[in-house]
């Protein structure tokens, strides 16, 4: 399974069947940007490229319906359970308002 992890301004639900975690989290270029799982464990961790206003990641410890927290510089910012938007933090083309819900 490959990994994917973004951190960008811009959230659009994926397609498809592989695990994912998404949120809306905000930080600065060279901020440390991680996913941790229920029992603590860091799962995924990078430095943000640019400054960014959202979080996605998907790779092989994603769990399906997972709990996870995303951290930025340790901190963390957000829990989210894999394939759930974010309510009213998915944007379509255009950055549209998306509605929350569940990966097909």
């Amino acid at each position: 399974m490959p990994e994917l992890f973004i951190a960008g301004s811009v959230l659009v639900a994926p397609t498809g069947t592989q695990q994912w975690v998404a949120a809306t989290a905000s930080g600065s270029a060279g901020e440390t940007v991680g996913v941790t799982d229920a029992a603590g464990t860091v799962i995924a961790s990078f430095p943000a490229g640019r400054a960014f206003g959202a979080v996605f990641y998907s790779g092989p410890a994603v769990a399906d319906g997972g709990s996870y927290t995303i951290t930025v510089n340790g901190a963390s910012v957000a829990t989210v359970t894999e394939g759930t938007n974010v309510s009213g933090g998915m944007g379509g083309p255009g950055g549209g308002q998306g509605g929350g819900g569940r990966r097909p």
